[in-house]
């Protein structure tokens, strides 16, 4: 985690220690274009970058990210330059929905693992015999079903 902001290197100091982030990974006085130069260099590292702004000035860094989040409250370039925005203003959205995209993740992952066993399984008793073309027609909705109902498990966006 990294603090990249144009406000001055003191309040960027501070806030670093509040949140517990080194201080040499805290810059103030950054230019739209240091950021985005900043992303930039994480990215040829072959780092994925989220960037969180609100302002004009991080207009450039959310548009070069690989994941741009503008906050509530924030400016209108912020909010058009990036993937995301919160309806809530601070950072504990921010935390909210990175909790939420992961449990997602995981439903997905879930969903494609039963899909696959369940058609790996079905195609091993087709090739044995045990299943015929007609009961094999019955069954197969039942894989898209499944999924259809872990999808129905996960939570909407609050």
């Amino acid at each position: 985690v990294y603090i990249a902001s144009g406000d001055h290197q003191a309040v960027v100091d501070h806030l670093a220690t509040q949140v517990g982030i080194p201080k040499d990974r805290a810059w103030g006085g950054c230019s739209p274009e240091q950021k985005q130069a900043l992303i930039e260099e994480f990215q040829r590292d072959g780092h994925r970058v989220l960037m969180v702004g609100d302002g004009v000035n991080d207009a450039v860094a959310l548009k070069q990210a690989d994941i741009g989040i503008s906050v509530a409250g924030g400016s209108v370039a912020s909010q058009l330059a990036s993937d995301v925005f919160t309806t809530r203003p601070g950072l504990s959205s921010v935390h909210a929905l990175y909790r939420a995209a992961r449990q997602v993740r995981g439903r997905i992952n879930t969903s494609v693992g039963i899909s696959l066993a369940y058609n790996a399984i079905g195609a091993m008793l087709a090739l044995m015999g045990w299943v015929t073309p007609l009961l094999a027609a019955i069954l197969m909705p039942l894989s898209s079903i499944a999924v259809v109902l872990i999808a129905l498990t996960q939570r909407t966006f609050r």
